[in-house]
């Protein structure tokens, strides 16, 4: 039997090979390829950030500012705690990196679902990249018209895209409608994305800080849901 990812009203996350590889099947803070150096030490660092962060330092997120302004609720359920984190670090097969977002996730009261699928991507499956960022076209259609930084920054973003990804279902059937999920876990997103690079040590020649994909609206779900559909591991 195929494996969908979930139905077309629900949204998913998207733990990228930096938040789910591991570099040790049996350690969670091994970070395939090293791209992030994540010990006990500064993961609490980064939870603590993410438990006393407030509505004013919430705004001075640029990537929050930018899109959503004043207009954000969030209301933290419960502490995230560094027991939990490596809880669902081992329940799901990722990272102690990817531990820490399910974490958030469930501080602020959003429900995982049941559908856990992995897929690969090689640096070479222009389809998935040039979807996912259409800054790539150029370099996988014309390659020669990018100069030497361009370049540079789209091998990056291949980089950090190649490998194995894990799409995890969320429940929006018990709480909340769609679109507020959406909205809720772009900002839990960028809010982990900002916290995460201040926090944790990365090799700042090859890692980028996007440890996290979430489709962003209605529109972005549906395209993204085949893209990754089409290439689940079954």
């Amino acid at each position: 039997m195929e494996k969908n990812i979930g139905q077309s009203n629900e949204a998913f996350i998207v733990l990228k090979p930096s938040s789910n590889e591991k570099g040790n099947d049996d350690d969670i803070y091994s970070v395939n390829r090293e791209l992030f150096y994540p010990t006990p030490e500064n993961v609490n660092c980064l939870l603590s950030a993410l438990n006393h962060l407030n509505k004013e330092e919430l705004l001075n997120i640029g990537t929050i500012k930018e899109k959503f302004k004043d207009n954000i609720i969030l209301k933290k359920e419960k502490d995230l705690k560094l027991e939990d984190a490596e809880k669902l670090s081992f329940e799901n097969g990722c990272n102690i990196l990817g531990g820490v977002y399910l974490n958030l996730i469930y501080s602020y009261g959003i429900e995982l679902g049941k559908e856990n699928n992995s897929f690969r991507v090689t640096a070479d499956d222009a389809e998935f990249m040039t979807t996912l960022y259409p800054d790539l076209i150029p370099f996988f259609s014309d390659i020669n018209s990018l100069n030497q930084e361009q370049k540079t920054f789209s091998q990056g973003v291949i980089y950090n895209n190649t490998g194995s990804f894990r799409v995890i279902e969320v429940d929006c059937q018990k709480r909340f409608f769609t679109p507020d999920v959406l909205k809720k876990i772009t900002v839990l997103k960028r809010i982990y994305r900002h916290l995460a690079k201040i926090n944790i040590p990365f090799n700042k020649d090859n890692a980028r800080c996007n440890l996290i994909h979430t489709p962003e609206n209605l529109d972005e779900l549906s395209l993204h849901r085949q893209i990754y559909d089409d290439r689940i591991i079954r």
